[in-house]
């Protein structure tokens, strides 16, 4: 698993430079014929999301876990829970720019419970957790308790 950090455009053509290994950090760097630099962590690199920040109208986000067991006590197979589209909002980014410069303001806020598309958005592994990084437009609402 890989997260891409950097402007990527689909079929842009690179130039792989030697992977360089840190402690407890393994990345690639490309360039594109653009000149923009693209750098490819592995996602196993990511000791806490704490130090993972969302840049623009990103929100990173984990989805609430759906119940494993029964009212009465009963345990769930794995296979039989489905997946909740209900997500708690981590972090968000600062947002994006219009034309002009000026920031767009996010629709939601660290905290938030929030209702997102069953399929789509970045998935992203720290340690045994997962989470995932959709663009504030793809958040279908926010739940107010």
């Amino acid at each position: 698993m890989l997260l891409i950090l950097g402007n990527w455009k689909a079929g842009e053509r690179q130039r792989r430079k030697a992977l360089k290994h840190e402690a407890h950090r393994t990345y690639d760097s490309q360039q594109g014929m653009t000149g923009a630099n693209i750098v490819a962590l592995q996602a196993t690199s990511i000791k806490s999301i704490r130090a993972l920040a969302p840049l623009l109208d990103r929100v990173l986000v984990q989805r609430i876990k759906a119940e494993t067991k029964t009212a009465s006590g009963i345990f769930l197979p794995e296979s039989s829970v489905e997946k909740l589209n209900e997500a708690k909002v981590l972090a968000v980014g600062p947002g994006a720019l219009d034309k002009k410069g000026n920031r767009l303001p996010m629709g939601v806020t660290v905290g938030d419970r929030v209702l997102i598309p069953q399929f789509g958005g970045s998935p992203v592994k720290a340690g045994e957790e997962e989470f995932q990084l959709f663009r504030d437009s793809e958040i279908l609402a926010k739940i107010n308790e």
